[in-house]
Formats: C-alpha cells, sequence, structure tokens
C-alpha cells in the first residue's frame, strides 16, 4: 500500500454548514444590505429585486444559489512571464494548495539598513519585492507599504510600479476606486503583451471589500466591477472587527461574514456571469483596552477555519491569513504567532493567506519578517505538504534488514539516498552546538534573517522589466 500522512483540518459537517448559511441567507433576505452603487442597484432591480424604503437590498436566497452557481470553481494564476504559478479553489488538500504572500499598504516600515521605524516610501515596496521574489515559500505579493514620497493620487499606481517592476511572482493589488483599478489592469495588460492575454494567463486580483456591517460602497463595487468587465479576479472579503463592526459573538461573525461576501457574490456574478473572484474572511476582536484590531486572534483562527470550511463546500477559491503578528518588533510573541497563524492557513486549506510579515497588527513592516516567514512556511509545508510518504522504498525494509540490532545507519546506501530530502533543513533556525553557537559570535534569528535581507538587495536583479516596457509603464503612472 502506498499513501502519504497528511493531516488537514475539518471544522464543520455539511449539515452545520447548511445551517450558517441558511442563517446568512436569512438575514440577507429579511435584513438586507446596503448597495452605494447606482449600477449595481440597477442590475439587482433588473433581476427582480427592489430596494426598500430604509435603503436596504434584501436579496433572495435563489440569486445567491445562482451567483455560487455561475462563479468559477477553479483559477490558475500565472507570473509576470505567463508561466502557471498558483491553483485556487476545490477542497481543504492539508496546505497543497495554499499559497503564502505579504500583506498591504502599511504606514510604517524597519529601514533595511539603519533599523529605524519610519514611514514608508515607494523604495521600500521595490525592496519587498526583490524579497519575495528569492523567496521559495512566498507566491505571491502584496504593496507592503504605502509610499509616503508620492502624491496621494499616485499611491497605489506607484505601489504596483515597484511590485511589477521588481518581481516576477503574482501580485494582489489595491486602489482606491474603479478608475485606479481600471489604470492598473492597463498596466498589467501591457506587462502582458495586451489585455487578451492577461485574461487568459491573469498574474493580477484586485483587493477590495465591504464596509462592515452590512454595506458595500461605491468604489469598493466600482473595482469588483472593473474587475468583472475585464475577467481579471477581485478579492472581496469583509474586513470586520467582532466587537466593533461586527457581533461580539463568533458566530454572529460568521453569519454576518457571509452575507456581506455573498450579497458582493451576486452582484458581481449579475454584472458578469462566469467572472473570476476569491471570498473568504478571517475575524479578531477588537482589545477593548486599547482598541486595537487583533491580528493574531484566536477569533480570527476559529472564524477563517469555519469561512474556509464553508466556501470549499462551495468549491469556491478562499482567502486568509497567514503569518502576522500583534508584536512590533521581531522577538518571541513574534515568532510565536507567526507560526500559529502560519500553520492555521494551510491546516484550512486557504488558497491565498496574505499579511505574511505584518508586525504590529497591521501597522509595521520589516523585511527580515518576510524571511523569517519564508522558513516557517517551508516548515510547515515539510508537515503538511511533503507530510510522511509511505510505500516500500520509505518503509526501508532492506536497510533495516541490513543494520539489523546494534548497528548504525550513517553510511547505510538508503540514508545516503534519503538524507537530503526526507529531512528538512533549515536556512535561519540555529542548530549549532552551544559551543559553536558561541563561537559564531551568538547570533539571534533575527540577525541571521538581516543578513538574507541585505544579501538580497545586494545581489544582481534579474528580474528588472524591459527598460523600454519600464519606460511606458512609468509614463502611465504621470
Amino acid at each position: 500500500m502506498e499513501f502519504v500522512i497528511r493531516p488537514t483540518l475539518k471544522v464543520l459537517e455539511d449539515k452545520q454548514i447548511g445551517y450558517l448559511v441558511d442563517r446568512a441567507l436569512d438575514l440577507l433576505a429579511r435584513q438586507g444590505v446596503r448597495v452605494l452603487h447606482e449600477e449595481a442597484n440597477r442590475l439587482l432591480r433588473d433581476a427582480g429585486v427592489s430596494v426598500g424604503q430604509d435603503g436596504r437590498t434584501r436579496i433572495p436566497a435563489s440569486l445567491v444559489e445562482q451567483a455560487i452557481e455561475s462563479a468559477p470553481k477553479r483559477l490558475l494564476i500565472h507570473d509576470r512571464e505567463g508561466n502557471p504559478a498558483m491553483e485556487l479553489g476545490g477542497a481543504n488538500t492539508g496546505g497543497q494548495n495554499t499559497y503564502y504572500g505579504t500583506g498591504s499598504d502599511l504606514r510604517h516600515t524597519y529601514d533595511p539598513l539603519t533599523g529605524e521605524l519610519r514611514l514608508t516610501v515607494a523604495e521600500d515596496i521595490g525592496n519587498m519585492a526583490k524579497v519575495v521574489d528569492l523567496m521559495a515559500n512566498m507566491e505571491f505579493l502584496m504593496s507592503y507599504g504605502i509610499p509616503s514620497d508620492c502624491a496621494l493620487e499616485k499611491v497605489y499606481l506607484v505601489e504596483f510600479l515597484q511590485m511589477v517592476g521588481n518581481s516576477r511572482k503574482p501580485i494582489v493589488f489595491t486602489s482606491d476606486n474603479e478608475e485606479v483599478s481600471t489604470r492598473i489592469i492597463e498596466m498589467a495588460a501591457l506587462v502582458a503583451g495586451g489585455l487578451d492575454s492577461l485574461k487568459e494567463k491573469p498574474f493580477v486580483l484586485n483587493y477590495s471589500q465591504p464596509t462592515s456591517p452590512l454595506q458595500h460602497s461605491e468604489d469598493a463595487i466600482g473595482k469588483m466591477f472593473a474587475c468583472a468587465d475585464h475577467r481579471i479576479p477581485v478579492v472581496y472579503p469583509p474586513g470586520m472587527i467582532p466587537g466593533a463592526t461586527a457581533p461580539a459573538t463568533l458566530a454572529g461573525v460568521i453569519v454576518q461574514s457571509l452575507a456581506e461576501s455573498l450579497s458582493a457574490l451576486v452582484i458581481h456574478q449579475l454584472r458578469k456571469e462566469g467572472a473570476p473572484i476569491v471570498l473568504g474572511g478571517a475575524h479578531g476582536c477588537m482589545d477593548m483596552r486599547t482598541a486595537i484590531n487583533v491580528y493574531s486572534a484566536p477569533e480570527r483562527l476559529k472564524t477563517q477555519a469555519a469561512l474556509a470550511s464553508i466556501y470549499q463546500h462551495f468549491e469556491l477559491p478562499t482567502w486568509g491569513f497567514a503569518g502576522c503578528t500583534d508584536a512590533l518588533i521581531l522577538d518571541a510573541q513574534s515568532g510565536e504567532e507567526f507560526g500559529m497563524v502560519s500553520l492555521w492557513a494551510s491546516l484550512c486549506g486557504v488558497n491565498l493567506a496574505h499579511d505574511v510579515g505584518y508586525l504590529g497588527s497591521g501597522m509595521v513592516g520589516d523585511l527580515r519578517a518576510i524571511v523569517l516567514n519564508d522558513e516557517i512556511n517551508a516548515y510547515v509545508r515539510s508537515i503538511l505538504r511533503q507530510g510522511v510518504a509511505v510505500d516500500p522504498d520509505h518503509l526501508a525494509h532492506d536497510a533495516i534488514q541490513r543494520i539489523a540490532a546494534g548497528g548504525n545507519y550513517l553510511e547505510d546506501e538508503h540514508t545516503l539516498q534519503h538524507y537530503r530530502t526526507e529531512f528538512w533543513h533549515p536556512r535561519l533556525s540555529n542548530r549549532d552546538s552551544l559551543a559553536g553557537w558561541q563561537q559564531k559570535g551568538s547570533p539571534e534569528i533575527a540577525e541571521r534573517a538581516d543578513d538574507v535581507v541585505k544579501e538580497v538587495l545586494g545581489s544582481r536583479q534579474e528580474r528588472r522589466l524591459d527598460p523600454k516596457l519600464q519606460r511606458e509603464l512609468n509614463r502611465m503612472c504621470e
């Protein structure tokens, strides 16, 4: 018999999923959502939905069911060069289709050379892209920070310019409205060789979200429509905060999150049936002592597991969190929380696990945190993706027979054949003896991550775009 021991996380039975979805559908039919977009309301009216005198749109379950049916169940995302990079959708496969990426729009950044905590600038986004491009266990990138050194109306264009010019990997971009989303899609199409090529092999996704509780803004829907019209995937997860913009009970949070996402799915599919979309969510809590939206809260992990299970039941592509911490520096707390949240993402089987390397509850960036999380992700994948292969060769029957009682396997051919592939070998984690570690100056893991960052930033960049293409992209940002 041949098989692989690969753990997965089962959270909800089908009956439980049905119950939670029914509660969300009832909420949409009775309470409804507020849609602040004229064209979206017209599409809803044409589908037989009316807006009440209270301004709420009450959506029947039948429209939700139609939207779930028409939404694509598999999305193949490519890299900048047109190579397949990520396959989204389907069931929980124990991390087999979980991909890790950074987050976006951090205000503050630790300077990679001086260590100073300062406002993020455009160069930081380019540096992040260079680092992510060389991390084997980071598959996509978001903007990392908000560039403080450019005009407000150009922020998102500059973010995309820095990412696409410094990394070949898929990009989840942010924007502030439909016009900017459309401009970034045009820039991506230029890189891809035309809009048709971009549609065929998308390497970008656009992030948008509702305004909790139960409201879709004009800009959020506008970004979603820009993507639908161009057949570009959109990511649309609620960003609610339990205890503030969502109930203080997690079951209530799950139901409200479903209602917000499923109502958006209806609008999205009414605009363009079969357009690609990614749904999901993971909701922490508001710490009432500090008013912080807690990123690594167990509440976030619990709601992520439930919502991932529900969207996987519908076979829809999923969105979630990994590798984020509420610590403000790389310390024991950050290591604990990075590891737990990243492991949980793969156990839940979310497709796109973002915010990797976030510090300070989504407010602070550090390139060393990205490098550290790359190693954590490799550790997680050794447990889940690689698992334990059980087959005649790995059962080592002949080797055990050869060595017998009292021998050792150090020079056996079976050991030589499997040592490098069966065991996980870290890049940063300490495995020196006490004396060996002291002889090297007793370095901490943050120092080793810092060495990697400096090595990457000081290396020759092979990922640069063609100069003529780069100049055209620069012109589109003017």
